[in-house]
């Protein structure tokens, strides 16, 4: 059964804006391209939290993360959009990632999306590394 304290979900104007940052940094055009695959992205570890009462944060951050990833919903920067994603979650609900290594991290999830590993490896490696409370 989940914490009684539902987690902070991340608005769909807030991992719009994360998108429209990430691919401003590279010069990279802004596009949403599907706005129910973001939608469906979001959803994803909410419905993790309601019906299956998961209430461990690496797994709902990491659900987000390969919601927005595999779902594509931008034109680009999905990965890195996703993984902000995924950090983001975790600092306002309170949490934060120590000493994250982000190659390593993307390219693992390279690897995960294209079926090179499961997904529960990203689930480990964020375990390895930990997520602290940040108060």
């Amino acid at each position: 059964m989940p914490s009684e304290v539902e987690p902070r979900w991340l608005p769909i104007d807030v991992v719009m804006d994360l998108n429209r940052q990430e691919v401003a940094e590279t010069g990279e055009p802004y596009f949403l391209r599907d706005v129910g695959a973001l939608e469906a992205a979001l959803l994803k570890p909410q419905n993790l939290w309601h019906y299956d009462h998961e209430d461990n944060m690496v797994v709902l951050a990491s659900s987000l993360l390969f919601g927005i990833a595999r779902n594509h919903p931008f034109e680009q920067g999905n990965k890195r959009t996703a993984l902000g994603a995924a950090f983001l979650f975790l600092a306002v609900n309170g949490y934060h990632l120590i000493a994250p290594d982000t190659e390593k991290f993307g390219a693992i999830i390279v690897d995960i999306l294209t079926g090179k590993l499961p997904e529960q490896d990203f689930i480990e490696v964020v375990a390895e590394h930990g997520v602290r409370p940040i108060w």
